[in-house]
C-alpha cells in the first residue's frame, strides 16, 4: 500500500535559527495528533543569503557527508514521540563550495548547471549517499523524500530564460537533432514581444524555441533524479518534489511536467500556498492542474506556508521580510483561524494532503489558533480521503503548450490570468471550481460541468479544435474563451482565427456572447475587464452553474462543502439537492435536516465546513 493512499496532515519547522526558537510548536503539533514530521537539512543559503538550516550542511566535500548531521535533527524529533514517521527534503542544490569550485550556483543557474558533468555526478553520489544512510538506519521511520533543487528549491532559476555558455551549445545540438533553426535568439530582446504579451511565431521563432529548451532542459533534470532517486530506494518511500506549477500563463520552467510524469512520475508534487492570493474572502486555489495529476494518480501535497498575524518576520539581526506581495500576514487572531481552516477545508475536499509551514516561526503560538489546529487535525483523521468526488461545475482549463508564446515579462495579462483569474476572480463568486490541462480533457468526464474557462489558449492546431468541437462545445454548456483563443495556428500569428474557434472577430475590447444551438460562446477580449465584478457576474448568469453562497469562496464534493466569508452575519447557503443532513464540522452543529437550504451565522471573516449526509 503506498504511503500516500489516504491524504496525510503533516507539519515542516521553521528555516534557519528559527527552527530550535519555535521548537516548542513542534511538540504542540505531535500532541495535537501529527504522526509524521517535515524535516530539511539544508546545503545552501536561501535567497537572502542566509542558511536555510541551522544544521551545518551535510555534503562538507566531494564524496565527503556527516550523516550524524542528519541524525541528529532525526533523533531530536524521536525524543519528543518515538513513533513519528519522516519526509525528508535532499537537499540538491551546491554547497557554497561546490559552486566556487564549479563556478556555478545551481540556486540562481539550475539550466546551466545541469550540463555541467561533474556537477551531475557529484550530486547524484550526494544523491545516493542520503538515501543508502536512511534505509539503513532508518528504514522503517522514513517514508518520504523530497527532491529539493534550483531557486527556493522548486526547480526554477532567476529567470529560466537567461543564456549560458553550456545551454547555448546544447540548445544548437537540441535544434539540430529536431531540424530547427540552430541560431539563438536575440537575448537582449527576450523582454519584448510582438503582440502585446504574446509572441509571433514566425518573427519571434527562436524565442519560442529558447523557451521550450529551457523547460525542456529542467524537466530532463528533475526526470533523471526522480529515476535515480527511484533506483536508490528499496523499502517504498515515496518521492515528491515542488513542480509541475503551470497556471500561472507563463512560461516559466515547468511546462514540460506532463512529459516528465508520463516518462518517470513521482509518487507526489507539492506546491506552495504562498504562490496564491492569499486574502482573506477569496481562497487562493492551487498552482497545478489537479486532473493532470489525479490522471496520472499522483498525489497532491499542499504546503501552508501563509504568514498568521503572529508569523515572524525578522529572518536574522538586519533582514526583516517585507510585508509586500507573496509575504502579507493576515491581520487578527479572526482571520488566523478562518484562512487556516479554509487552507484545510481547500485539501480535505480534494483529498490533497497538507502541511502547515512554518516557515520562519511564531504562525501558530496563539491559543485560538492552535485550538482550530486540533479541530483540524480531529476532522481530518475522520474524513481525509471521504469526500467523494468534485461536486463543481465550473472547470478551468489551462494550456502549458500555449504559454511558450506568453512574455512572462510583460506582467498585466499574465497576472489576470495566471493570479487573480484562480485567486480572487472565480473564488469570490459563490461556487467552486476545478483544474486540468488541455490534454486532460479527452480523458475526462466532462458532463458535470456547465461553464468551462480556457485560460490561455492561444496555441489551437486541428486536434485541439476537433476535441473542442466533439467534448467541450456541446450539451447546452457555456464555454468562456480569453484574449485571443487559437489566434496562433500552424505555426502562424493570425487574428481571423479567434473567430473559428469561438465564432466572434478578435477584438481589443468587450464581451461577446454568442448563442448557438447546443452551447453558449463567451469571448471576453480585455482580460483586464474580469476585474470589473459585474462582468465575470454577467458570465455566471449566462451559464448558470450553482451558485452555494453569494459572495463567498466555495469548495465542494460529494460528502464535503466548504463555505468562506469576509463578512460576518447570517448568510444563505442554498444546495443543488435536497440533503438527508447538514452538520458544520467545526462546532458540531446540526444546521438542516431534508432540506437544500438554511442559513447560519458567520463570524467577520469564518470558514465553515459541512458534512453533507445522505
Amino acid at each position: 500500500m503506498s504511503f500516500f493512499d489516504k491524504p496525510l496532515f503533516l507539519y515542516r519547522p521553521p528555516y534557519g535559527k528559527h527552527y530550535h526558537e519555535d521548537f516548542e510548536t513542534l511538540r504542540f503539533m505531535i500532541d495535537a495528533g501529527v504522526r509524521t514530521v517535515v524535516l530539511s537539512p539544508m546545503n545552501t543559503l536561501n535567497s537572502f543569503g542566509e542558511p536555510y538550516s541551522e544544521h551545518p550542511p551535510i555534503w562538507k566535500w566531494f564524496q565527503t557527508c556527516d550523516f550524524n548531521i542528519l541524525e541528529s535533527l532525526i533523533q531530536e524529533v524521536l525524543k519528543i514521540s518515538p513513533e513519528i514517521r519522516f519526509i525528508l527534503t535532499i537537499d540538491l542544490n551546491s554547497p557554497q563550495w561546490l559552486s566556487r569550485r564549479l563556478l556555478l550556483d545551481s540556486f540562481y543557474s539550475l539550466g546551466e548547471i545541469s550540463l555541467h558533468s561533474r556537477w551531475k555526478e557529484e550530486t547524484t553520489a550526494y544523491l545516493r549517499a542520503f538515501i543508502n544512510y536512511c534505509e539503513t538506519r532508518h528504514r522503517e521511520r522514513v517514508c518520504g523524500y523530497i527532491l529539493a533543487c534550483g531557486r527556493t528549491l522548486e526547480w526554477i532559476e532567476s529567470r529560466n530564460d537567461k543564456p549560458g555558455p553550456a545551454k547555448c551549445a546544447a540548445y544548437t545540438q537540441w535544434c539540430r537533432e529536431r531540424g530547427l533553426p540552430e541560431n539563438p535568439p536575440d537575448f537582449a530582446q527576450m523582454d519584448l514581444s510582438a503582440h502585446g504579451f504574446l509572441r509571433d511565431p514566425q518573427t519571434e521563432k527562436t524565442k519560442i524555441q529558447w523557451l521550450r529548451f529551457c523547460n525542456e532542459l529542467t524537466g530532463r533534470l528533475a526526470e533523471d533524479f526522480i529515476r535515480i532517486a527511484r533506483a536508490s530506494i528499496t523499502n517504498g518511500s515515496a518521492i515528491g518534489l515542488f513542480f509541475g506549477h503551470t497556471m500561472y500563463a507563463s512560461a516559466g520552467g515547468h511546462n514540460e511536467c506532463e512529459q516528465v510524469f508520463d516518462r518517470a512520475a513521482p509518487d507526489f508534487v507539492i506546491g506552495a500556498a504562498c504562490n496564491t492570493e492569499q486574502t482573506i474572502g477569496g481562497n487562493g486555489g492551487f498552482n497545478v492542474a489537479e486532473f493532470m495529476l489525479k490522471n496520472r494518480n499522483i498525489c497532491f501535497l499542499s504546503e501552508c506556508d501563509r504568514l498568521t498575524s503572529t508569523s515572524n518576520l525578522q529572518l536574522s539581526e538586519f533582514i526583516r521580510i517585507p510585508e509586500t506581495g507573496h509575504w502579507v500576514r493576515w491581520k487578527t487572531v479572526k482571520e488566523d483561524v478562518a484562512g487556516f481552516r479554509r487552507e484545510v477545508g481547500m485539501a480535505l475536499i480534494h483529498s490533497f494532503s497538507f502541511w502547515p509551514f512554518n516557515i520562519w516561526g511564531n504562525s501558530y503560538r496563539s491559543s485560538e489558533l492552535r485550538d482550530t489546529i486540533r479541530s483540524c487535525i480531529r476532522i481530518w483523521k475522520r474524513y481525509a480521503g471521504k469526500s467523494g468526488k468534485s461536486a463543481s461545475q465550473i472547470l478551468l482549463v489551462a494550456d502549458p503548450e500555449s504559454n511558450y508564446y506568453v512574455n512572462m515579462r510583460y506582467p498585466v495579462v499574465p497576472n489576470v490570468l495566471g493570479w487573480k483569474l484562480r485567486g480572487k476572480i472565480l473564488p469570490e463568486s459563490g461556487t467552486a471550481f476545478d483544474t486540468a490541462h488541455f490534454q486532460d480533457l479527452s480523458r475526462m468526464e466532462l458532463d458535470c460541468y456547465k461553464l468551462i474557462i480556457f485560460q490561455n489558449l492561444f496555441v489551437v492546431g486541428e486536434e485541439k479544435e476537433r476535441i473542442l468541437r466533439e467534448k467541450i462545445c456541446r450539451n447546452g454548456r457555456t464555454v468562456l474563451f480569453l484574449y485571443a483563443p487559437g489566434i496562433i495556428r500552424k505555426n502562424r500569428y493570425d487574428p481571423t482565427n479567434v473567430e473559428r474557434i469561438c465564432g466572434t472577430p478578435y477584438a481589443p475590447s468587450g464581451l461577446f456572447i454568442r448563442r448557438y444551438s447546443d452551447w453558449i460562446s463567451v469571448y471576453l477580449a480585455d482580460v483586464e475587464q474580469l476585474n470589473n465584478p459585474g462582468v465575470f457576474t454577467s458570465i455566471l448568469q449566462t451559464a448558470n452553474p450553482h451558485i452555494y453562497s453569494p459572495g463567498a469562496a466555495v469548495w465542494v464534493s460529494e460528502h464535503l462543502l466548504q463555505i468562506h466569508h469576509a463578512r460576518g452575519g447570517r448568510h444563505p447557503v442554498v444546495l443543488p439537492h435536497p440533503v438527508k443532513r447538514i452538520t458544520e464540522l467545526f462546532s458540531q452543529k446540526v444546521v438542516g435536516e431534508n432540506c437544500c437550504r438554511f442559513s447560519d451565522e458567520f463570524q467577520e471573516p469564518d470558514t465553515k465546513l459541512y458534512l453533507l449526509e445522505n
